[in-house]
């Protein structure tokens, strides 16, 4: 009898991964509402919605666009649907920008910051809340916000930019290994690993450094009230800072619990005063098995697709790519 029904569950998954638009209609996927705050049952019983957001992970413009179970979102992608979303729902009253990220690209990060002006463009509050590591671009992305609220323990700040050029001449020597670079113009190989970096280069480079930063800090003095760049410099050179000192500097508003920031949110909406509303993140609802795999079959094979392979779980970007980051990462300096 079990060898039967074993037979009869891999001949239906051979057919819905054989002949998925034969047997399944085509899976589009949804979204839908999910309570954003389960351990607190009071933000799900209100009529007014307060849209959470989670902002959680490095900020890159190009991330891996699929799994063993199909396409996946990115969190530029995520976040940017999240938003604009959550502005033409007429139902949600002010948002919440839940940020658990050292940041990343500086492209990602501008993308982002976009998104958030344009939700405020709707007339409707937006909260940053910071929770764990909420720095550099993941400070740039919530300073337009209404109000900053930060978790006691988090960290903010690392208001900066950093570029990473690795040089392995000196390696590539001990291994008796030699290249030549054929190039249009002497600039051209700028930042090639294959040599220490000139003078000449650098000073360009430094350059390119020195209008993002100034970008970053305009960002922050037009999105901060009363703050000034003279009274930002001082404290915008990369060091990252705990609750206590965000506060002093001005970097947040308050130090509070993820439930004062929906309060807050709620409060600036205009909304009754109390914990009647409803706190909901959006979520892709979540196909079973069988869609997972007929989907999975369905799908165009890419020769860039992801596959499995242990890495480090580290901001290792910097060094996949050349680029300019809005980035904490402790471990790339000297």
């Amino acid at each position: 009898m079990q060898k039967r029904l074993a037979r009869s569950f891999l001949a239906v998954i051979f057919l819905a991964t054989s002949l998925p638009g034969c047997l399944f209609p085509k899976y589009e996927e949804r979204i839908v509402e999910k309570d954003a705050v389960p351990e607190l049952p009071h933000f799900a019983r209100g009529r007014d919605k307060i849209c959470v957001i989670p902002v959680d992970g490095v900020l890159l413009t190009r991330e891996p666009e699929g799994s063993v179970w199909g396409p996946e979102q990115g969190l530029l992608e995520r976040v940017t649907r999240d938003l604009r979303r959550a502005a033409q729902d007429p139902d949600v009253k002010a948002a919440v920008l839940k940020i658990d990220s050292p940041g990343g690209e500086v492209t990602a990060a501008e993308l982002l910051r976009v998104e958030v002006l344009r939700f405020r463009a709707s007339d409707k509050p937006l909260v940053a809340y910071f929770e764990g590591v909420a720095a550099s671009g993941g400070y740039y992305l919530a300073a337009p916000a209404d109000r900053i609220l930060m978790h006691p323990t988090a960290l903010t700040g690392s208001i900066g930019v950093i570029a990473v050029f690795p040089n392995v001449a000196g390696l590539m020597g001990k291994l008796g290994i030699d290249a030549t670079v054929v190039k249009s113009g002497p600039m051209k190989d700028a930042g090639s690993p294959l040599h220490a970096m000139r003078p000449e280069e650098e000073r360009v480079f430094q350059a390119l450094i020195d209008d993002m930063y100034e970008r970053f800090l305009k960002v922050v003095v037009d999105g901060r009230k009363g703050m000034t760049a003279e009274g930002l410099k001082p404290i915008a050179d990369g060091r990252v800072y705990t609750s206590a000192q965000a506060i002093e500097y001005k970097l947040v508003d308050e130090i509070a619990t993820f439930e004062k920031a929906i309060l807050a949110a709620a409060k600036l909406a205009g909304l009754p005063e109390g914990e009647g509303v409803r706190a909901f993140r959006y979520e892709l609802e979540s196909p079973g098995l069988v869609i997972h795999l007929a989907r999975a079959q369905a799908a165009p094979h890419r020769e860039d697709a992801p596959t499995a392979q242990l890495t480090l779980n580290a901001p290792a970007p910097l060094f996949k790519k050349p680029g300019f980051w809005y980035l904490w990462w402790p471990g790339a300096g000297n």
